[in-house]
């Protein structure tokens, strides 16, 4: 009887400090591992969030520059719808909207480091009663950045002919007023950017190209 009571006793005492102790490290390691997936399928949603809305970005920009270069036009006698285009920069003449006048519209590369920079865009209206030369306002309607994280490298514009027999593809690096004039009848887009805020490793960058034809070149 006594025996009996011994081994009952014997069963109720619990686990042993040992047992406690590996119960508590593989609960331990069992949480890390969870907290680690969890962390990393949160990155991977954000990188891909970030990556998909750099895309979309990236295309209404491309639209709204198309249908403002098929509708740029000449604003002096002498000159052409394309004010001034480099690497990083074009003017334009635009009459997009409905207003008395075009726009003058500049997408400008600015405040580059480290091989990545921000894509500006600015907007000049016409002075009124100017036309049909018209002259254009000092003060912006709209400067506001559009794109961040844009390529310093890659060229943004570029202007293209097809010139000889047989024709011959030709590209213009630049034009300005005052040298090379801008006076070609296609504009070559190409914005290559990178996502903000992803993981290392996840900011691969996305290149879109549009090439459009001047109505008025």
């Amino acid at each position: 009887m006594l025996g009996r009571w011994r081994r009952a006793l014997h069963r109720q005492d619990g686990y042993t400090l040992m047992e406690l102790s590996l119960a508590m490290a593989l609960s331990s390691i069992i949480f890390a591992s969870l907290v680690s997936v969890i962390y990393s399928f949160s990155q991977q949603a954000g990188d891909s969030g970030q990556a998909a809305m750099l895309q979309q970005t990236s295309r209404e920009l491309v639209a709204d520059l198309v249908v403002e270069l098929r509708q740029a036009e000449k604003v002096t006698a002498n000159g052409y719808p394309i004010e001034e285009l480099t690497a990083g920069k074009l003017v334009a003449y635009t009459d997009r909207l409905e207003s008395e006048g075009p726009e003058r519209v500049v997408y400008e590369r600015k405040s580059c480091i480290d091989d990545m920079c921000e894509l500006w865009v600015t907007r000049y209206p016409a002075v009124p009663g100017t036309g049909p030369w018209w002259t254009f306002s000092t003060t912006p309607v709209e400067n506001m950045m559009a794109l961040e994280r844009v390529s310093s490298v890659h060229p943004l514009f570029a202007g293209s002919d097809w010139v000889g027999d047989p024709p011959v593809r030709t590209y213009i690096a630049s034009c300005s007023p005052s040298g090379t004039a801008c006076d070609f009848p296609l504009v070559v887009i190409t914005f290559r950017a990178s996502p903000t805020n992803t993981s290392a490793g996840a900011d691969r960058a996305y290149e879109i190209e549009e090439e459009v034809r001047l109505r008025n070149g």
